[in-house]
């Protein structure tokens, strides 16, 4: 066998990380030459703001805090806390992890 023949595992890393991608992304990103259209589309059917269905319901979040983390190696994940202060202003803080 040569350098160049390609083994079972280095063809299915090749499928997992370049075709399969390949395959898949187009089917799902929308081009956004479509969703400019259908907004300018809609901004002319609707000048002012768009409607509410009668029938939609729901309920209004207003949150005290958001965390967010990004996973570190050895479990020393990065976490920041953002925590309502009052007047419309954020206090942000960094928690142990």
């Amino acid at each position: 066998m040569g350098g160049d023949t390609v083994t079972a595992v280095d063809w299915v890393i090749l499928v997992l990380r370049v075709v399969l991608p390949a395959l898949i992304l187009p089917a799902i990103v929308i081009p956004l030459v479509w969703v400019e259209r259908r907004v300018a589309a809609y901004a002319r059917k609707y000048p002012a703001a768009v409607p509410r269905p009668s029938h939609w319901g729901g309920y209004r979040l207003v949150p005290e805090s958001f965390e967010f983390w990004q996973g570190g190696e050895d479990r020393l994940h990065d976490r920041i806390l953002y925590r309502r202060a009052g007047s419309g202003r954020w206090r942000i803080e960094r928690l142990a992890p």
